[in-house]
Formats: structure tokens, sequence, C-alpha cells
């Protein structure tokens, strides 16, 4: 008997507003409000590449904190400290891909976000890979890295992914269980680096 993954709708909405309300401690300022003189120093960190600063204002125009609710902005902002390496910016975008905030929804681009925001070891963002992987959203369907990802994410801070971890290895076949347990035992969940 095995279970098969099935994609949720609302798996993406729980997805996109688990990712941004849950941002690191220095962030937590983006979500309250912002004073202009605040905003004015934080602008012009970030528009000196200061991918902290960016993904600050990114959040902080989503929410509101920095004036208004502005979603070009927070996706600029935080397409700017996406790309400078900030996973928690990435694993947002990704979010607003998989929601459509903002952005053309787009799987394929929130499964490349997520999957660099995993790979620097967010927790989050490996679940949501390995669950893109488990039922085939925006990639296609492959159980064995579901139960990498699973794996990852159980080993770094969500052990509930271990039951996940354990579904995904009921659906795999018989060859690739030893090769998929090598490969999770091989990798850091921390930082990732696949061979």
């Amino acid at each position: 008997m095995t279970f098969k993954f099935q994609a949720s709708p609302c798996w993406a909405l729980f997805s996109a507003l688990i990712l941004l309300v849950s941002v690191p401690a220095h962030a937590q300022e983006a979500q309250t409000p912002i004073s202009p003189a605040e905003l004015a120093a934080l602008t012009t960190k970030a528009q000196q590449g200061d991918a902290q600063a960016e993904f600050t204002l990114g959040v902080g125009y989503f929410t509101g904190a920095a004036g208004s609710v502005d979603h070009g902005k927070a996706v600029a902002w935080l397409q700017k400290s996406a790309d400078a390496g900030h996973a928690y910016a990435q694993a947002n975008l990704a979010s607003l891909y998989i929601s459509g905030v903002g952005v053309p929804k787009d799987d394929v681009a929130a499964f490349s976000y997520f999957q660099k925001a995993a790979m620097a070891g967010l927790a989050k963002a490996q679940d949501n890979v390995a669950y893109m992987y488990a039922v085939g959203m925006g990639v296609d369907q492959n159980y064995k890295m579901a139960y990498v990802w699973y794996d990852l994410a159980s080993r770094n801070g969500m052990p509930e992914d271990a039951q996940m971890r354990d579904t995904a290895l009921m659906n795999m076949p018989l060859n690739e269980i030893d090769n998929a347990r090598k490969l999770a035992g091989a990798l850091d969940p921390h930082k990732p680096v696949f061979p």
C-alpha cells in the first residue's frame, strides 16, 4: 500500500504566509512601522547593495510597514536581495511566485528560488523543495529527491518531516531506496552540497 502525495491549493497559500511571517529576528523590524528617517536610511543602504536592507524593505513594502503596501516595490527589493544570495529573500520570493502575488504565478520559478534557499540551509525551504518534488510542482516528480530533502529538513529543525520522508520512501522504486538513504545521510542539512 502506498500513499500518493497530492498538490493542494491551500498549501500554496499556507506556504506563502508561513514564510512571509517567519522572518528571522533581524527582520522583525520590517513588520513594525518604519519611521520616515529609518526608511530613508534603509533605502540608502539598500541602494548601495546591502542585501539585508533590501530584504527588510521588501518585507516592509509587502506588509505595509514601509508606509504602504506596495507589491511592486516589495518584489523589486526581494528580487535584488535574492539575487545577492539572501536565503530568506529567495524563500519569500518563491512564496510570491507560488501564490501569484505581485508576480505572475510560476511554479518553476518558485521551485528555483526555494531550492536556492534550501541549499543555503533554510529548513522551511528544504521542506517546500521536498513537497514540490513529491507532487511534481514546478519540477518533475521525483520521490528520491523528495526523500532526500524531507530528510534534510527533518534534521534541520523540522522533525515532523521525518514522516513525510518515510511516505516518499514508500512511493520510491525499491532499487532507489539505498541510494536515497546514502545520499541523504551524506549531506549536511545546514549547507547541503550535492555530489
